[in-house]
């Protein structure tokens, strides 16, 4: 693929246009585009921001809601030269100072979000204080309506220079995901690794991809970007939503006759509450699930409500340009609820443990692989702190068996990161920010299993004499970092369990904190 034109942007979106023409391609917000227009606003994104200035390798922060336009963002950004940073729509605005600082961002494009309850002013100062020049902070929808309603031919001559900027290895997507280090890591993905997963990801699939998909996941998720990609290479018609609600979703999936969605166990746990699902289900013939924990009563449930429906379970990561496993339709309900399906294509992997090395079938160990889907390294990070090793094997973190059918089943994971809603939280940020607050003397923060969210954010502090309301922490740590990352609950300890090695027993404090939580939820079921 790598000798192939359409592994750049610019040859994969004219091949999509020229296959599938006047085809829809992206809906959000009632806003279509044809596969043919996406290409010419694209083609005209990446002009624009060539005209400006933009030069090869400058890094675009990219902050929207789900639309159309940002897609189309995406596209021109990476064939004008540029890096397109994704940006989480709901972080506080000291975030988005600390993420342009991060990776060196020269330019920002900016549309509605969460961030400083919309306050664009407050949103255009976050970013200069990140270091961007103020005319380099561009009007998202105002330049996307601009190359969505030019109507004049392209210039070929112009395209023929945009193409000589750009090589398939290039970085041309950052990816934000919590590490154990206070500030995200940049995850950095090139065109040919993200075009490379899509395709993977779509062949494994085949058989149950359909004409119309939903994607009710944010885009700066790796996630929802690369089933966007994946969709649209079959032709499909892809439906992004700008404010996830599951009654949002599951109006537009009854209402369009849509057939495969693609989100996190909590949306679908969402969806099924609503009555609305009712509807929706009759339609859906596909749903995969990935981005967290899914029990398997949770995937069952599921597929029994669908009407000849399949639930297809995968596993990912931003690292491998997200999808690196997912089940067959093929196989049966008993192994897809408790396995993520087999290795797509493009991923050589195996078992490691740091003593015995390659482990074989049926042993767990450490999931590593390597292929062309795996990231060109976290920026500015140096070689000790990158997840590949000297050999080119990424090192997932996770825990996993592959059985004698070459199905994975995942077994947990060496890493802390915390996943709540398909969001990863990183415990150190969190803690960091606790230790903040002038009561707080110590503070661990650890996930713990939740039926809805696959994992809930819980701190167990100790405190510097009496401890103060928990409004009180909560609106503190709004002040430092986004909503989700709130912990759920603030256990206070006098002092915290140690081993015999005088270190902090986490598994002790885990234990006593499930022992809280099983006594809440007695004492309100008791009432």
């Amino acid at each position: 693929m790598e000798n192939n034109d359409t592994c750049l942007y610019a040859g994969w979106l004219n091949e999509l246009a020229e296959k599938y023409g006047e085809k829809p391609a992206l809906t959000c917000n009632e806003y279509t585009m044809s596969f043919r227009e996406v290409r010419d606003a694209s083609f005209r994104f990446a002009l624009a921001l060539y005209k400006k200035g933009l030069q090869k390798g400058d890094k675009v922060m990219l902050l929207s809601y789900n639309s159309v336009g940002y897609m189309t963002a995406v596209f021109g950004i990476a064939m004008a030269g540029g890096v397109a940073a994704l940006v989480n729509y709901s972080l506080s605005s000291s975030e988005v100072t600390q993420l342009s600082e991060l990776v060196g961002a020269k330019w920002a494009l900016v549309g509605d979000s969460y961030v400083a309850g919309g306050n664009q002013a407050a949103v255009t100062k976050a970013f200069l204080d990140g270091g961007i020049k103020e005319d380099h902070i561009l009007d998202l929808n105002a330049l996307f309506a601009q190359c969505a309603d030019d109507s004049a031919a392209l210039d070929e001559n112009e395209i023929a220079v945009l193409k000589n900027r750009v090589s398939p290895r290039d970085t041309q997507i950052i990816i934000f995901t919590s590490g154990t280090t206070s500030l995200p890591k940049a995850v950095q993905l090139s065109s040919y690794g993200v075009l490379s997963n899509a395709s993977s990801t779509l062949k494994a699939m085949q058989k149950s991809v359909y004409e119309t998909g939903i994607i009710p996941l944010p885009l700066f998720h790796v996630f929802g970007l690369i089933f966007a990609h994946a969709w649209m290479l079959k032709g499909a018609h892809t439906y992004l939503v700008s404010r996830i609600k599951p009654e949002t979703v599951a109006d537009m999936i009854a209402r369009n006759k849509i057939r495969q969605c693609a989100s996190v166990p909590s949306l679908y746990n969402d969806l099924i509450a609503v009555p609305q699902f009712e509807d929706a289900a009759k339609e859906l013939k596909t749903c995969v699930i990935g981005g967290g924990f899914a029990s398997p009563s949770d995937v069952l449930r599921l597929e029994n409500l669908l009407k000849d429906g399949t639930v297809l379970v995968g596993y990912g990561q931003s690292e491998n340009s997200c999808v690196i496993s997912i089940n067959h339709s093929e196989d049966p309900i008993e192994r897809r609820i408790c396995s993520v399906g087999r290795f797509i294509d493009d991923v050589d992997a195996r078992i490691w443990d740091q003593e015995k090395g390659f482990l074989g079938r049926g042993e767990i160990g450490e999931l590593i692989l390597r292929g062309p889907c795996v990231m060109n390294g976290y920026l500015g990070l140096p070689p000790e702190l990158q997840a590949m090793d000297s050999d080119g094997w990424l090192h997932t973190g996770d825990l996993a068996v592959i059985d004698e059918d070459g199905i994975v089943r995942l077994m947990g994971r060496i890493k802390e990161i915390i996943i709540r809603k398909g969001e990863n939280i990183s415990p150190f940020e969190v803690e960091t920010a606790l230790l903040a607050e002038p009561s707080v003397r110590e503070v661990k923060v650890f996930g713990m299993p939740h039926p809805d969210w696959g994992e809930s954010v819980e701190a167990c502090v100790v405190f510097n004499g009496d401890a103060p309301d928990e409004k009180s922490l909560r609106d503190f740590l709004a002040q430092h970092i986004a909503k989700f990352k709130i912990p759920a609950h603030f256990f206070a300890f006098s002092s915290f369990p140690l081993n015999a090695n005088g270190k902090l027993d986490v598994r002790s404090l885990k234990e006593r904190v499930m022992e809280k939580l099983n006594a809440s939820d007695d004492d309100s079921s008791a009432k």
